[in-house]
């Protein structure tokens, strides 16, 4: 008795491994219908245990588990080509990218392919719309540029910098400066705030095209000088004075008093450097005046006009202009 259960044992592990190797693989034709029904059993396990195998591969599909059916993982194999799609179809698929691996593409139901990795990259070879909102977190490379939509705007933060060929343009995030390395050129109409002192900007050289601007330092030297910029050669107050007080016309004249008959005390708006400055006065008169300067500092001069008495008198209105250094 004992050796007929041993054997039965041993017959028994036998079959075991048999069914295994003969029915590993899951076979639609297996029972076939001539198979009695004591031996379509191993079959049918056998079946079933490939049909185990086969589901549970990327799912959550095994003896003991909760056979949810979900995917765990997926998992495709190459194809030569994009597959096509049919009406309301989506071809999910890896295909062969040109570099020797699989990559990840869509079909839509017209026949337009989208490949969305290349060599180990997030990749789009179509256009690519993003409509909300999105992080890049490196750097980002257009081959092709990059067009911003009408009301759309290129914004980063204060410590972002846009930066073209390594140094050639920089905007600076924190502060605003640009940096152009090269010439700028400025077709419309340019508003600046203001100008730093700065090499390019006080030199005396003179524009050489009236589009040039020409700077402070080249007016100024102008303007307060001859042609060697010697400022004191240049008329530095002027005007004409009606009897008794009023300033007609000016420059750089800021009051003028008559305290006594024939006596003009004319005030300057800015001073000269001292009182060693020229003065020119002509009377505008019916009869004969002559002017002659009586005093003069830095801030005003005093004329005094005679007849050809000579006594002091009033005139009708006088020219005067100063010349000397401020």
């Amino acid at each position: 008795m004992k050796h007929r259960v041993r054997d039965i044992f041993i017959l028994n592990v036998i079959f075991i491994v048999l069914l295994s190797v003969c029915y590993g693989a899951f076979d639609k034709d297996k029972p076939a219908a001539t198979t009695s029904l004591r031996n379509s059993n191993p079959e049918i396990l056998a079946n079933w245990a490939a049909l185990e195998t086969a589901i549970a591969q990327d799912h959550e599909f095994s003896t003991g588990g909760t056979n949810s059916g979900k995917h765990e993982v997926l998992t495709m194999e190459e194809e030569t080509s994009a597959g096509a799609s049919s009406t309301n179809e989506l071809h999910v698929q890896a295909i062969d990218g040109g570099s020797g691996q699989p990559e990840f593409a869509i079909t839509s139901e017209d026949g337009d392919e989208l490949q969305m990795t290349k060599d180990g990259d997030l990749y789009s070879s179509d256009n690519l719309v993003v409509v909300g909102t999105s992080t890049l977190g490196g750097a980002v490379t257009a081959n092709g540029g990059i067009t911003l939509g009408a009301g759309d705007d290129l914004i980063g933060s204060a410590t972002s910098d846009i930066t073209f060929n390594t140094d050639k343009f920089t905007v600076a995030g924190d502060t605003g400066n640009t940096l152009v390395a090269g010439t700028l050129d400025v077709t419309g109409e340019a508003t600046v705030g203001s100008l730093a002192d700065g090499t390019a900007l006080t030199t005396s050289a003179a524009p050489s095209a009236d589009a040039e601007v020409a700077n402070k330092k080249y007016v100024d030297d102008s303007v307060k000088g001859d042609i060697s910029g010697n400022a004191e050669f240049v008329v530095k107050a002027w005007g004409l004075i009606t009897h008794p007080t009023t300033v007609t016309v000016s420059g750089n004249i800021s009051s003028v008093s008559n305290p006594s008959t024939g006596v003009y005390i004319v005030s300057w708006d800015t001073n000269f450097a001292t009182a060693n400055y020229a003065v020119v006065v002509t009377a505008k008169d019916a009869s004969a005046r002559l002017g002659r300067v009586t005093d003069k500092i830095a801030g005003s001069v005093t004329i005094s006009f005679t007849n050809v008495t000579p006594s002091q008198v009033d005139v009708t209105a006088f020219d005067i202009i100063a010349i000397g250094d401020q």
